[in-house]
Parts: structure tokens; sequence; C-alpha cells
């Protein structure tokens, strides 16, 4: 699969839309309950959501770059969802320590947001070294489960 500059341009635009409609996942996580929760359900979905989308660019044998970039773009969305839900579960859960429990809630997902992602790249440069990139899709896409089966313990 080969790409021209501008082909890819449009899809890498195409693949971040999810994440400048933001707004719009509050407003429907806050106001559309699933199953009878404004935020659970909606990590629930979204994590499975991702998991489908990235384990489908694994399993790929021919490669079709507007598939990769369906699938990129759900993954995106997914990502960007769960990020507006666990930003309005923590500050719901700053709320009910209103002399430190924001600073030390944010300063906390900060720090684990800083970890993840140089584990995460630490982790895929090693991967893309040894392995063909798609395995990082595998890796990545349990990702999405992990989310799910934690969000399920929410109260």
């Amino acid at each position: 699969m080969k790409l021209d500059p501008g082909d890819m341009t449009l899809y890498m635009s195409i693949i971040h839309i999810p994440w400048s409609v933001k707004i719009i996942y509050g407003l429907i996580s806050d106001n559309v309950p699933i199953f009878g929760t404004r935020r659970k359900s909606y990590l629930v979905l979204m994590g499975i959501l991702q998991f489908a989308a990235l384990i489908t660019i694994f399993f790929m044998n021919e490669t079709s770059a507007l598939l990769v970039a369906i699938c990129l773009t759900l993954a995106a969305l997914s990502e960007a969802f769960v990020n507006v839900v666990a930003d309005a579960i923590m500050c719901i859960q700053s709320r009910k320590d209103p002399e430190h429990g924001s600073q030390d809630l944010i300063a906390f997902s900060w720090m684990a947001t800083a970890v993840g992602g140089l584990l995460g790249c630490l982790i895929s440069g090693i991967m893309t070294q040894y392995f063909h990139p798609k395995y990082s899709f595998l890796l990545y896409s349990f990702m999405g489960l992990i989310v799910s089966v934690n969000a399920m313990f929410l109260t």
C-alpha cells in the first residue's frame, strides 16, 4: 500500500476529526443514559469499539488505506469519548474533597498519562523493530478491553 502525500494528509485529517468534537461526547454522556448509567456504559461500549477497530487492522490480509483509515477513525472516536467520560468522572470525584481533591487527582491523572505515553512509545518502538507493525495494533487493541473490564467495576 503506497499513498501519495495528499492522500495521507486527507486520511490523517479524517482520523483526527473525532478529537475536535469532544463537546458532543460530553453532552451525549451527560444527557443520554444507556442501560441506566451515564458514564459506565459508554466506557464499556467505547472500549469494545476500540478493541474491534484495532483488531480488525491486525487481521487484515490485504491492507486497504480507506479501511485502515475508517478503523483508526473509530479507534480515535472511542479514545476521545473515553477521555471525555474519564475527565467527567475525575471532576465528580475531585468535588468529594474540595480542599485537595482536584489537585491530587489531576496530578495523578497527568502522571499516569505521561508514564503510559512513555511506556507506549518504548513498547511500540521495540515491537516495530522486531515484529510486523500489525502486532502493535494487536497489543493496542487489548487496551480497549482493559478499559471495558475496568469500567464494569465502576459504581
